[in-house]
């Protein structure tokens, strides 16, 4: 579907996005057009031949140039929450807490425990890069970490049925989906106190993430979208419009360096086109693709980190993060 892209086969992966395809607005989307059944991972074929090398050690050695560090992944377990710190940190959700692997490699996959069995679907970090934010399903709180240097401590901040996509917004304020409520409310970090964002409902409401110019990107699982909202001076929904479909249980989303929009969905990342369709799938190979993050710090190296329920892989690509609150 759409234009194909050229390997480059001095990267891991090359996506050719250099410029990028523009999303198209595809215009308004009434609410009733997201009540769509739960996608099968049936998306469209892979167009792009090249491998995708998540094995770690000598063989995730990555490329000339590709900042200082590239961590081994083989030792990373099923996750769906990531986040990556400015100074390379990454942060992701195992069974029962939050691992971690420092900018030198070092992996800590008990770096922070909450309860025996527990989910953790979103992780997104403020500003300062002091406050992890932790959607925890299981117990229906978003969390808030602290110590995040030394030994960790985290309390809940809000009861949220289904806390599932977690961002920081420009304002500041933590952005989290509720996937039990088809919503998506905006916290205040400090207290605690929630506003609903959403005017009407999101099927699934599951991936959240900021555009540039203010607008909230948030994906519909289950009918395998993602949806443009419009905020006011409040924080309040005052429009929406599809600017992604066809992209089966639609995850995480993340935007690149030229506004690029990629999605976590089934087993693969797709990069949305102009027109809003995908134009490029990528195979991963892992079953729960969800959450992407882009390397910062020693790993500012163009690459994308996909997390997935057996475990951390990355994608490089010949472009690079944009500007985030948090990196």
């Amino acid at each position: 579907m759409g234009r194909h892209t050229v390997l480059n086969a001095a990267l891991v992966l090359a996506l050719g996005c250099g410029g990028g395809a523009s999303v198209v607005d595809a215009g308004s989307d009434a609410a009733s057009s997201d009540a769509g059944t739960t996608p099968s991972d049936t998306g469209p074929a892979p167009s792009d031949a090249g491998a995708i090398v998540d094995a770690g050690g000598a063989s995730d050695a990555g490329t000339a140039g590709c900042g200082t560090a590239q961590p081994a992944l083989t030792a990373t377990t099923g996750s769906e929450g990531l986040v990556i710190a400015r100074d390379g940190t990454i942060y992701y959700a195992v069974s029962g807490g939050v691992a971690r692997i420092a900018p030198d490699g070092t992996l800590d996959a008990a770096w922070l425990r909450i309860a025996a069995g527990a989910t953790i679907w979103g992780l997104a970090l403020d500003a300062s890069n002091t406050h992890l934010f932790i959607g925890d399903p299981t117990s229906g709180q978003l969390r808030v970490a602290t110590g995040l240097t030394g030994t960790p401590a985290q309390t809940p901040l809000v009861a949220v049925a289904q806390p599932n996509g977690v961002t920081v917004g420009p304002d500041g304020a933590v952005y989290v989906s509720d996937f039990a409520n088809d919503a998506v409310l905006r916290v205040d970090p400090a207290s605690g106190a929630s506003t609903m964002v959403t005017a009407s409902a999101i099927a699934g409401a599951d991936g959240v993430a900021f555009t540039d110019d203010g607008h909230l990107l948030v994906t519909s699982y289950s009918a395998g979208t993602v949806l443009s909202l419009t905020l006011d001076g409040a924080h309040h929904e005052t429009a929406r419009a599809t600017v992604a479909r066809s992209v089966p249980s639609a995850d995480g989303v993340a935007i690149d360096a030229a506004g690029v929009i990629y999605v976590g969905g089934g087993s693969r990342v797709y990069r949305i086109g102009a027109g809003g369709t995908p134009d490029m799938t990528l195979q991963m190979g892992h079953p729960g693709t969800a959450n992407l993050e882009w390397g910062a710090g020693a790993l500012d190296c163009h690459d994308l980190y996909v997390a997935t329920g057996t475990g951390l892989t990355r994608i490089a690509l010949t472009v690079g993060q944009r500007a985030l609150p948090w990196h």
